[in-house]
């Protein structure tokens, strides 16, 4: 946050395949599905750059939680480009939990809920094979419900 404070940005580690740091990434446990790992599990691995997807919900949480309205539109703004590019990794899924958790109110943006749900639309035949993103859209009534809509309106 002090980054954003002083250069009015932030790094979500999109451009970097490692990193020697300990950020937890796994996200809440969903009733259905269960995409996290021990801190063991996680602290000894080095990040991905699937990760910004989970960085970027997270500081828009805490950018929501705290009024800093310029660094939520920032983190939309990081999201929606590491969700184009990130649609098919493993951290796609668990950001996904992590934004249609009913327990994170706070991060319910129509904004990032959006991006992830037009990126599922575009890919939608690729992510249907995949026995977990079912699953998820079973799990995730909502994120079902968007993609529909939004299906409905390129149609339309």
């Amino acid at each position: 946050m002090l980054r954003f404070i002083y250069q009015g940005d932030y790094d979500d580690e999109y451009e970097t395949e490692h990193s020697g740091s300990n950020l937890q990434t796994s996200a809440r446990k969903a009733p259905c599905l269960d995409f996290t790992a021990s801190q063991s599990q996680i602290s000894n691995r080095p990040r991905t750059k699937g990760e910004a997807l989970l960085i970027n919900i997270r500081v828009f949480s805490i950018a929501k939680k705290f009024g800093l309205d310029d660094l939520m539109s920032l983190a939309v703004k990081k999201h929606r480009e590491a969700v184009k590019n990130l649609w098919n990794t493993p951290n796609f899924e668990r950001s996904i939990t992590l934004l249609y958790d009913k327990e994170l109110g706070e991060v319910h943006s129509s904004k990032l809920r959006y991006a992830t749900a037009d990126i599922i639309l575009s890919n939608i035949r690729e992510l249907l094979k995949k026995q977990t993103f079912r699953l998820l859209l079973i799990c995730h009534g909502d994120l079902a419900t968007e993609v529909l809509l939004l299906m409905a309106t390129e149609e339309s």
